[in-house]
């Protein structure tokens, strides 16, 4: 692809018309409570209601890749088996700081409180698309993740109609005492949600995640980044992004956010706001005995995974260096992940470590993740992990 397209600010007002469409039916179908029913319907624990038609004909106009390169995605699954240890830290430490970064995002994530009020929910359901996506097979007709992405695009969707007519879905609302918080979306960012915001929200979860783990310590063949990057494109497309619009290799998924962070990124309240809500909320995960330790940990990871230009559009302090007897109380939750130091990171940092024992941690909390979720692939990942030891120790 030729990179400089994102250049062209036409991008700020495209939206996705299937799923905006699909809304709208969806509403003279129900209102908005058929709107949240849809949303059930494509979740992992859907209710036993029958599909809304409206919904029924989104799910079916929605194409899927063709041909899929099931190869790729294999490749890209099973390489996450192995660096996805790190993934929770990623996420919380790299890619949602990083959307943040564009205003228009920020406003979005501010005003629907996805972030304030609800930030461990949006925190775990962005982390719960991430497993779905690099569970194997999961893209593939009846995957786990084809729901998750379809549900996501569709609460775009529903969001957009919400900031865009916003007094119309009041008068819409039926239900008696509710009260509704005017929300004015401005001109100023483009359109809510759209194309542009949701490419580079696309790289945050593929090439972000790639130069992080990179950053973390961890080597992997160039044909698995591009893999990697592929089995994304394929959910930018059920995302309803413009095909041109993605990369064709890690090279240029880097150059493409790169250009659009360039372009568009700045330091706004939003976007300080969000990072301290994200902070507030990490340091709350962990027990009181550790929470002194809580936030240096998160911004030593912070710190080799961002820039320091963007840390400090995150309004991100300086890390103060944690103490040996810190970090081992913040590493005790993860028995794996200290053998897992000792046997597989033992050439990477020890930033690395503190990112495999937190998700270790994370792990372990959610024991109610529907169809095994985040844990059963957190088991895979370890397994991944000792079947590399082992293969690295035999070879030596």
């Amino acid at each position: 692809m030729n990179v400089a397209i994102v250049d062209d600010p036409a991008w700020l007002t495209k939206k996705d018309p299937l799923a905006d469409d699909a809304v709208v039916a969806i509403l003279d179908e129900g209102g908005p409570a058929l709107v949240n029913l849809s949303l059930e319907v494509l979740s992992n624990d859907p209710p036993p209601d029958a599909w809304p038609k409206s919904l029924r004909a989104f799910v079916d106009a929605v194409e899927t890749p063709t041909p899929l390169e099931e190869a790729r995605l294999e490749s890209a699954q099973k390489a996450f088996m192995t660096f996805g240890v790190l993934g929770v830290a990623v996420l919380a430490c790299a890619s949602l700081p990083e959307t943040y970064c564009l205003p228009g995002i920020a406003k979005i994530l501010g005003m629907s409180g996805q972030l304030t009020e609800h930030v461990g929910r949006r925190l775990e359901m962005t982390g719960q698309m991430l497993f779905d996506v690099m569970t194997p097979r999961s893209l593939l007709p009846g995957g786990v993740a084809l729901k998750a992405v379809l549900r996501t695009r569709l609460m775009h969707a529903a969001l957009r109609y919400m900031l865009l007519h916003e007094m119309h879905l009041v008068r819409k609302t039926d239900s008696a005492g509710v009260q509704q918080k005017a929300l004015t979306w401005t001109a100023e960012y483009g359109e809510p949600i759209n194309q542009l915001d949701l490419i580079y929200t696309l790289m945050t979860f593929s090439h972000v995640v790639l130069r992080s783990v990179v950053a973390l310590g961890v080597r992997a063949e160039q044909d698995m980044f591009d893999d990697y990057i592929y089995t994304w494109n394929v959910v930018g497309q059920l995302l309803g992004i413009d095909r041109r619009l993605l990369p064709d290799s890690q090279q240029e998924a880097e150059q493409l956010f790169d250009r659009i962070k360039a372009a568009h990124a700045k330091r706004t309240d939003e976007c300080v706001n969000l990072m301290a809500d994200l902070e507030r909320y990490w340091v709350s995960q962990w027990p009181d005995i550790m929470h002194s330790a809580a936030a240096p940990a998160m911004h030593a990871i912070c710190e080799r995974v961002l820039s320091p230009e963007t840390r400090a559009m995150l309004g991100i302090t300086v890390p103060r260096t944690l103490l040996q007897s810190e970090m081992e109380l913040l590493m005790k939750p993860a028995g794996v992940g200290l053998r897992l130091a000792e046997r597989m990171f033992i050439a990477l940092p020890s930033t690395a470590h503190l990112a495999a024992s937190i998700i270790q941690h994370w792990a372990n909390r959610r024991t109610d993740v529907p169809d095994g979720g985040l844990n059963d692939t957190h088991k895979h990942m370890v397994d991944a992990w000792f079947d590399h030891a082992d293969a690295d120790h035999a070879e030596a």
